[in-house]
């Protein structure tokens, strides 16, 4: 029963570690999708003289690559920079994504390993109870059926 309980907490250490990991790198891709929208959105308002909601929302709409067609920029200089906005942000946005998916994932994983770990765990309290209550018996465990 020990061994059954250090591995259950070695993988819950595991499994927090990496969540944890996980968390600080997610925060870190939003901190940086919210920079690149922050850019986008302050470029627009000086170079286009968009309001402020206008530049927001082409900003936004830009980098989910939704892209009404609404607005649309009107000199090269800042067609030009849409192009290179587009490419950094669509990748941070995928990148965004990707790992808050491989968080859910993660998270699945943990939850169906422990459901998985913990009958073993109750298998070794029983094996530990019943050889407490009867030392002398000559009963056989299995772990597998027949």
């Amino acid at each position: 029963m020990k061994s059954c309980q250090r591995i259950i907490i070695t993988v819950q250490e595991k499994e927090q570690e990496i969540s944890n990991k996980l968390k600080g790198r997610i925060r870190y891709a939003i901190a940086v999708t919210l920079f690149w929208l922050a850019v986008g959105t302050i470029f627009y308002r000086i170079f286009e003289k968009w309001t402020w909601v206008d530049s927001i929302y082409f900003a936004t709409t830009t980098l989910t690559t939704v892209g009404f067609g609404d607005h649309v920029p009107s000199t090269d200089f800042t067609k030009l920079f849409t192009v290179f906005y587009i490419l950094f942000g669509v990748s941070i946005m995928f990148y965004t994504i990707t790992l808050s998916g491989t968080y859910y994932v993660e998270k699945r994983v943990q939850s169906n390993l422990v459901k998985e770990i913990n009958p073993l765990n109750t298998i070794g309290k029983v094996r530990e109870k019943a050889s407490k209550i009867l030392p002398n018996s000559k009963i056989e465990y299995r772990t597998k059926a027949p």
